[in-house]
């Protein structure tokens, strides 16, 4: 699959490649729900005024200041590290003991970032989103949005790379160094 990875997915110093986005059979495939997001959200939210795919339609910050709703792709993965400079041992999402760990520092990034949390969101965060089967579903949808907050509240670059072929056709992971 190497030859079909964008550079985005590729193994980083911290963490493994990431499944090909072109992948659309059996484990670890993610290529049938991004078509499913493409038509589902992409397509119909790009018939609106105002909506834009970011590094597409041009930087991060322009199309922030321009006040525009900006989708960006984004890859908990790449987040984890982000909020915990060591994973444990064996990190797993599936594993509600390491969920709980990642849950606290995002608990604590909050705070540092003077974000108010639901007090819901809070509990779900500290209880590893519980022990039920498909716990890692929300937990990875919440490291994601802490992504982004990490570029919108200025803790980290978009980290878009300036070679054109990748803002104009492959696209890029908000939030990622450039490799």
């Amino acid at each position: 699959m190497d030859p079909l990875m964008r550079r985005c997915e590729r193994k980083t110093n911290w963490r493994k490649a990431a499944c090909c986005l072109f992948w659309t059979l059996g484990g670890n495939q993610v290529g049938r729900a991004a078509i499913g997001g493409w038509r589902d959200v992409i397509v119909p939210a790009l018939q609106e005024d105002g909506v834009h795919v970011w590094p597409f339609d041009g930087s991060i910050d322009d199309l922030l200041k321009a006040g525009k709703l900006v989708i960006a792709e984004t890859y908990p993965a790449e987040y984890y590290r982000h909020f915990l400079e060591e994973l444990p041992h064996g990190f797993g999402k599936r594993n509600q003991e390491h969920r709980q760990v990642v849950g606290q520092a995002l608990t604590y990034f909050a705070g540092d970032m003077g974000i108010l949390m639901d007090e819901d969101l809070r509990i779900k965060l500290l209880n590893g989103f519980g022990d039920q089967r498909g716990a890692d579903d929300p937990f990875d949808a919440t490291v994601g949005l802490f992504g982004m907050l990490e570029v919108v509240l200025g803790r980290r670059t978009s980290g878009e790379p300036e070679e054109r072929v990748i803002s104009t056709l492959e696209g890029w992971i908000l939030g990622l160094t450039p490799i």
